[in-house]
């Protein structure tokens, strides 16, 4: 019986070869694109899940008020909260605590590298994280002062070798490093490399005790919220009641030890919740974005509903043409439930051959759409048994979904109205495929008005005006080593005064921050106030050092009071930016010069800098201020030429001269900057190319649904011209209604697209508006893919001969 099934389900697929057609195509598309997207999901979903006790770790961090007013969200907390928590709350079984060094020089004697992404650890990180050593003991390997773990990459990037065990690294400086120009640390393990899907990437990790060590002196207490902790704690805590208890001992701990005045509150976040959801300040990483992920995954659902939708339509249309086949089967005896059967079988199979079309287009895709989602997915659809029920559930829920209403609506038929040729299709049939197109268009609109917006937020905030001026600005790395070593930090001025030499170089500047780099390299003091008020409070004022030059370098304007002098005495003198004073109580900028303030105890304002955005757009102006210093790691340089290569050629061979035994590195400022834009850009064009994906799935369905009526209105069509009427008249006949159709889809559509719209643009601080055009253009686009795609169908049938049309049939 089941080969009788298919023999027939394939006999229909091969008569209509238009139609199915259509259907496999449009299938292939909705499912290729929904397999894509799913593979992205999962991986943005996947984050946190290498560590065996992810569901037990939590990671602390700190909220501050301001009047009860939430002021900053930071990721980092004292280092004495872990054992605090631990010692007094039973939940927490343990803690580890890792300090971001920001930078660090780690060499051997032929190879020396700037690093990013090393840690100050206690020896717990091993018990709690999932960290694998290949080499050395988990217990013992970060116990002492200078002892450091390092990965597997940066074992063979050093030495060549991951057999290093026992032997040093030459360490230079960073926030807290030795102050005596260098020291040894000792590698004590080899780890394997982190997965890129965690938010918290480890090259290094050195002993937590090394903080401690006199030659660093970095303060252990409540003074400084600057480490990372992570808590394990028992399975199925209750976060609220742990969170309202933990809030009682906070108030109890800090009445005790006298700092009752600081409006903070710990917090406590799931770690595997931290990519997704988390964008708090000083940030190990830039996480991903959960609306994102949630955008993405209801396109996949729409475009492949729409080619479900596509099927459903096709199918119920051509109902009266399978009447017959209908009642032939019941006059013979077919009972209804057989003709079920029958009819999803072919469902089935054109899902099934979708499905191996959709993995053919996955698999031939696949490299760009990896490039595009900016993430380093690998393809391993069939060694994935997650990825294969995942495959599984789309064909037969494609099946289910798709097949069974029109195997209902087919085997309902009744044999004797449809031997007497009584059968018509149904209004309720009309109904519910012209309800279907509705959805596909207004999905397409939505959708196509997504992108439009997705794209005009990005030039927005990219022609946005900073306060500053980027272009041609070329920024040097010099060796951390001047920040440790007076020989090298002497040499800065030599070097600086070298570039000013050249002709293409119109100023040198320097500072100890980067525009466009987030929180990093930006130092923060909480409740700065000018000296004798209250107005400043407990907010978060954010500060860098910069040289006389720099403002100039970057056109940055003072809009009262003066620069910082070179040459000259600039201790306990800062300038602040416009929102600083607003924040400290001052009337105006000109009120605020000569003020002092309680910035490292005492410090005079001397200028007010106009206010730039030092973080994207996306984010409010923040305090700023600026102490003076001219050994900093980032060189300025503002080029006056089109000929940028032979520029860097002479920019080099300078600092080749002035740190002969340091790699040359730079990068312009505008592109840094712009790199925090990247996922949005790569949000807009994954969203742009699946839009056209489901536009183009639904304009198929149309093209066979008119295409279909129009072969069943071949008779009407051949009377009407007999009787005179036009070929533009007859084109209007076939097409109105599928205009309609569209006119009531962009209606529905525009409310809709504007609520989910103006819910995405809420995360900017800076942000468009939707104007009317964002609707207006992306409903002329859908019409006019509409026409195009029932035009060439529709002007077939009304240039056809009458008297063909009449004996139609």
């Amino acid at each position: 019986m089941f080969g009788k099934y298919f023999t027939t389900a394939y006999r229909s697929l091969t008569k209509h070869k238009f139609y199915s057609f259509i259907n496999l195509l449009g299938l292939a598309i909705g499912t290729a694109s929904c397999l894509l997207i799913l593979h992205y999901v999962r991986y943005e979903l996947s984050y946190e899940d290498f560590h065996e006790k992810s569901n037990q770790i939590y990671r602390l961090t700190l909220d501050v008020y301001e009047d009860g007013e939430l002021q900053v969200q930071d990721a980092e907390v004292y280092p004495l909260a872990g054992p605090e928590l631990k010692e007094n709350m039973p939940e927490v079984l343990d803690f580890v605590r890792l300090h971001d060094q920001e930078y660090l020089v780690f060499g051997t004697d032929t190879y020396r590298q700037t690093e990013r992404r090393a840690y100050y650890a206690d020896p717990s990180v091993f018990s709690i994280f999932s960290l694998n050593m290949v080499q050395g003991d988990t217990v013992s390997a970060l116990d002492e002062p200078f002892e450091i773990v390092l990965t597997e990459s940066k074992a063979i990037q050093y030495f060549g070798t991951t057999d290093v065990v026992g032997k040093t690294l030459d360490w230079f400086g960073g926030t807290y490093g030795p102050n005596d120009g260098g020291k040894m640390v000792k590698i004590t393990g080899v780890m394997e490399d982190l997965p890129s899907n965690t938010h918290l990437k480890i090259d290094f990790l050195i002993s937590y005790t090394s903080l401690r060590d006199k030659a660093i002196g970095y303060p252990i207490g409540w003074n400084a919220n600057n480490e990372f902790t992570y808590l394990l704690m028992e399975p199925q805590t209750n976060l609220v009641a742990f969170s309202e208890k933990m809030d009682r001992f906070v108030e109890s701990f800090k009445s005790a030890e006298g700092f009752n005045d600081s409006e903070e509150r710990f917090v406590v976040q799931p770690m595997a919740d931290i990519h997704l959801y988390s964008n708090k300040t000083y940030e190990p990483e830039a996480n991903g974005n959960a609306d994102t992920v949630a955008f993405l995954s209801v396109i996949a659902l729409f475009i492949l509903v729409i080619a479900w939708v596509n099927y459903v339509n096709l199918s119920t249309a051509r109902s009266v043409e399978r009447a017959k086949e209908v009642g032939v089967k019941k006059a013979v005896g077919c009972s209804r439930g057989q003709l079920i059967r029958q009819f999803l079988l072919e469902a089935w199979l054109t899902n099934t051959v979708a499905m191996l079309m959709a993995i053919f287009l996955v698999y031939i895709s696949f490299s760009a759409f990896r490039q595009l989602s900016g993430q380093p997915l690998t393809i391993n659809l069939f060694s994935d048994p997650d990825f294969i029920i995942i495959m599984i559930g789309l064909t037969l829920g494609g099946t289910l979904l798709s097949g069974l209403y029109p195997a209902l609506i087919l085997s309902s038929f009744r044999p004797v109205a449809v031997m007497k040729g009584k059968l018509q299709n149904t209004t309720h049939g009309r109904w519910l495929r012209q309800g279907l197109v509705v959805f596909q268009f207004l999905a397409s609109v939505v959708l196509m008005v997504g992108t439009f917006t997705v794209y005009q937020q990005l030039t927005f905030m990219r022609q946005q005006e900073l306060g500053m001026n980027m272009d041609q600005v070329l920024v040097v790395n010099v060796p951390l080593d001047i920040q440790v070593d007076s020989v090298a930090s002497s040499r800065i001025g030599t070097l600086q005064q070298g570039w000013e030499n050249l002709s293409t170089v119109a100023s040198v500047g320097s500072a100890s921050s980067v525009p466009g780099t987030g929180y990093s390299f930006l130092n923060s003091n909480q409740g700065v106030r000018r000296m004798g008020s209250e107005d400043g409070g407990n907010i978060t004022f954010y500060w860098y050092r910069a040289d006389a030059n720099y403002m100039n370098t970057l056109d940055m304007q003072l809009v009262a009071g003066r620069n910082f002098r070179e040459g000259l005495r600039n201790e306990r003198q800062i300038i602040v930016n416009e929102e600083a004073v607003r924040l400290m109580g001052f009337e105006d900028a000109e009120s605020a010069v000569g003020q002092i303030t309680t910035f490292y105890d005492s410090a005079e304002i001397i200028g007010v800098a106009q206010n730039y955005h030092h973080l994207s757009v996306k984010e409010p102006i923040i305090p700023l201020m600026y102490m003076h210093g001219s050994s900093n790691l980032y060189q300025y340089l503002r080029l006056t030429t089109d000929d940028l290569p032979q520029t860097i050629e002479r920019v080099e061979a300078n600092y080749q001269e002035v740190f002969p035994n340091s790699n040359f590195s730079y990068f312009f400022l505008d592109d840094t900057f712009d790199q925090q834009y990247l996922a949005e850009t790569r949000f807009g064009q994954v969203f742009g190319v699946f839009a056209g994906l489901a536009i183009l799935v639904a304009c198929l369905g149309l093209l066979g649904l008119s295409s279909y009526t129009s072969i069943q209105r071949t008779k009407e069509i051949g009377i009407r011209k007999a009787l005179g009427a036009s070929v533009s008249h007859i084109i209007l006949l076939l097409t109105k209604s599928y205009f309609q159709l569209i006119l009531i889809a962009l209606v529905v559509a525009v409310p809709v697209a504007n609520y989910i719209m103006g819910e995405w643009l809420e995360q900017f601080a800076y942000r468009i508006d939707i104007h009317w055009w964002l609707f207006i253009i992306p409903g002329l686009l859908v019409i006019f893919i509409a026409i195009f795609a029932v035009s060439g169908q529709t002007l077939k049938s009304a240039r056809s001969n009458p008297v063909e049309a009449l004996r139609y049939e």
